[in-house]
């Protein structure tokens, strides 16, 4: 008997942290979720997402947690990250700060994942809770930031007006932790970096026939960080 009642009192803690844990997990995404007012923008042609339908994610917070296995869609319009856990897609915010998310999507029957991360400074427009997407990662990044906005259209000879949103991408070079503002082509990427590369690094864009699509762009840093 007393066997069985050190036993038992041996399990308990792990017990108890078991479902402190599976607890921790129900608080986030339940009680400590933040319901969404989202403006209204039902005159204005276009979607304010990133993504027009729940995709699959991974969220880092500020405070070190990660959370898994998400269903997100990111409001680049308002800068917002919004989850689910409801079966009719109730949209709901994040109580602590996301230092960063990963997402995955459908866009036109193509499965896309991209990575966002916050926490930049001195960047024109932005704050550090403004999400930029990382086109490449290491010593030296390469960053996209969406300042969408939205535009109005007249037709000839008619008094109506559309509202349509518009993407309007910039991209940044982080070198030593300082993010500067940098053309989408590697002739002007190149120009930043080392002068003692720059040879090598036109060689490669040569070679490669790197252009400036994004997937271009990020082997040109992710072959530099490798210098």
């Amino acid at each position: 008997m007393k066997k069985l009642s050190l036993l038992l009192l041996l399990a308990l803690p792990t017990l108890l942290f078991t479902q402190m844990a599976n607890a921790q997990r129900t608080i986030m995404l339940g009680r400590d979720g933040v319901p969404l007012a989202n403006k209204d923008y039902t005159d204005v042609v276009g979607s304010p997402y990133l993504n027009k339908e729940w995709g699959d994610g991974t969220v880092l917070l500020e405070n070190g947690e990660s959370l898994k296995d998400l269903k997100l869609k990111y409001n680049v319009m308002e800068n917002i990250l919004s989850f689910t856990d409801k079966p009719d897609g109730s949209e709901y915010g994040f109580k602590e700060p996301i230092k960063e998310f990963t997402i995955t999507y459908n866009d036109e029957d193509q499965s896309v994942t991209k990575r966002f991360r916050s926490g930049y400074n001195g960047i024109y427009k932005t704050t550090p809770k403004s999400f930029f997407e990382v086109v490449a990662d290491g010593k030296t990044q390469l960053l996209k930031r969406n300042n969408m906005g939205i535009v109005m259209s007249t037709v000839y000879n008619s008094a109506s007006v559309t509202k349509n949103f518009k993407d309007d991408y910039n991209y940044y070079l982080v070198i030593d932790g300082a993010a500067q503002p940098i053309k989408n082509d590697p002739k002007a990427i190149i120009a930043k970096l080392p002068e003692a590369q720059q040879a090598k690094l036109t060689e490669y864009v040569k070679t490669k026939k790197l252009k400036k699509a994004d997937a271009d762009l990020a082997e040109l840093i992710n072959y530099y960080n490798t210098l």
